[in-house]
């Protein structure tokens, strides 16, 4: 008696969602993970501690996973993306749909190369977040225009985000010139990263032929911790002085009353704002840039002046 052919797994749409430091990718996430629509989505993340998830909508946190209340779930991944998907698709309650948001300094093509290499996998989509503030800079700068070219080179489908940031002639403009630098990709402005989900979770069609990968390991990055409070507008004062070569920064602070403050800064723009409770308030913060002005011991030392003043 012949056995039953054992059944084949019905592949996961997969989404990958790229973009330079700073272009709104975590604000994307978390507008995603709020309007799920009943979806199971599987979200693989690099560094969850910046994802500010209401606590409310937090059912449990174990590892490097944490679940939400709406039935979708965030991994930590590392520097292990292949065990990361391995993990995600062998567990039992498989997702509906999984999201991939690349590191800031990504080459996307080859992560979608590694999808498609996944037989569980269905690439659906290859999505990069442009900063319509920025880009102009981040395309002329001579270390971030490279990477910058290849995220927009890899996507179906480009999400101008901060629209709002810029008058109406130059959004045009903008869109004119990413028509340019992707003459194939679709194109959407939006702001806050506020695209509806089933542009990028359904099946839309914005897939991307991986074309050659580029170096992309061009970037470095320093880190600091301190035990005792920073008042923000000294936090605030310290981002506004880094070098033009710092792109990204994202940290923790306690203030002197004891709450603690998320501070960020993209290119020259500066934010502090409330960090979402039960974070952890003890002050660390993380900076990026392209490793050939890139400099630690300034960063070090400006580091220490602020946390000793």
């Amino acid at each position: 008696m012949r056995e039953p052919p054992v059944p084949v797994p019905v592949p996961v749409p997969a989404t990958i969602l790229a973009g330079y430091l700073g272009a709104g990718k975590t604000t994307t996430v978390n507008h995603l993970l709020r309007h799920a629509g009943g979806r199971r989505l599987l979200v693989l993340v690099n560094d969850f501690g910046a994802l500010p998830i209401d606590g409310d909508l937090i059912a449990g946190r174990e590892g490097g996973v944490i679940t939400l209340a709406n039935g979708c779930a965030c991994c930590q991944v590392g520097q292990d993306l292949l065990g990361a998907l391995a993990r995600a698709l062998a567990g039992p309650a498989r997702p509906d749909h999984l999201l991939i948001e690349a590191s800031g300094i990504a080459d996307p093509v080859q992560l979608a190369q590694l999808a498609q290499a996944e037989p569980l996998l269905r690439l659906d989509a290859v999505a990069t977040l442009v900063d319509a503030a920025g880009i102009r800079q981040r395309l002329a700068d001579r270390w971030a225009g490279a990477t910058v070219r290849r995220q927009i080179g890899a996507a179906g489908l480009l999400v101008l985000n901060k629209a709002d940031l810029v008058a109406p002639e130059e959004l045009a403009a903008l869109c004119a010139l990413l028509a340019d630098l992707a003459p194939g990709a679709a194109r959407l402005a939006t702001r806050q990263g506020r695209v509806a989900p089933d542009l990028l979770l359904g099946p839309a069609g914005w897939r991307s032929a991986p074309g050659p990968t580029g170096a992309g390991h061009g970037y470095r990055s320093w880190s600091g911790r301190a035990g005792g409070a920073i008042p923000p507008a000294a936090m605030r004062a310290f981002l506004a002085a880094l070098p033009e070569w710092v792109h990204r920064v994202k940290g923790i602070a306690p203030d002197p009353a004891g709450s603690a403050y998320a501070c960020h800064r993209v290119g020259r723009q500066v934010a502090i704002e409330a960090a979402p409770a039960g974070t952890d308030p003890a002050a660390r913060i993380v900076a990026i840039g392209p490793a050939g002005p890139f400099a630690p011991a300034v960063l070090e030392s400006a580091w220490a002046a602020l946390c000793g003043s």
